[in-house]
C-alpha cells in the first residue's frame, strides 16, 4: 500500500470522501504532511525501537534506527540504506514468550 492510498483510506473512513472518489492534490498532500508528522512523533516517541544518536567525522553510510548530526564539514555525504532490518515482537507464544518477525522497509525514492 502506498502513502495515496493510506491517505485515501483514512479520508474515507473519516466521512471525509465518498466512496470511489479520489482525493484532491491538496488533500493528499495535506493527509501526507498528516502521516508524515504521525510518524515522527512515533519514532521519536520509541515505537520502533529507541534511537542511537551519531555524530559522523567523515562520509558515512547510516544504520536503522541512527539520528545522524552533520557537524562537521568534512562529511560530504550521508548514504541511506536501501533497506532497514527491524525486528518486531508479537503476540506471546507459551515456548518462547515472543514470536519474532522480520519487516525491511524500502527507503521511497522520488
Amino acid at each position: 500500500m502506498n502513502c495515496r492510498l493510506t491517505v485515501n483510506s483514512a479520508l474515507r473512513k473519516l466521512g471525509v470522501l465518498a466512496a470511489g472518489r479520489e482525493a484532491r492534490s491538496v488533500d493528499l498532500d495535506d493527509g501526507f504532511d498528516a502521516l508524515k508528522g504521525m510518524y515522527r512523533q512515533l519514532i521519536t516517541n520509541g515505537a520502533f525501537g529507541k534511537l542511537r544518536d551519531v555524530i559522523p567525522v567523515a562520509d558515512y553510510t547510516a544504520c536503522g534506527n541512527e539520528r545522524i548530526f552533520r557537524n562537521t564539514e568534512d562529511v560530504v555525504s550521508i548514504t541511506l540504506p536501501e533497506t532497514i532490518g527491524i525486528m518486531l515482537y508479537t503476540a506471546a507464544t507459551a515456548s518462547t514468550g515472543f514470536t519474532r518477525a522480520s519487516l525491511f522497509l524500502r527507503r521511497r525514492t522520488r
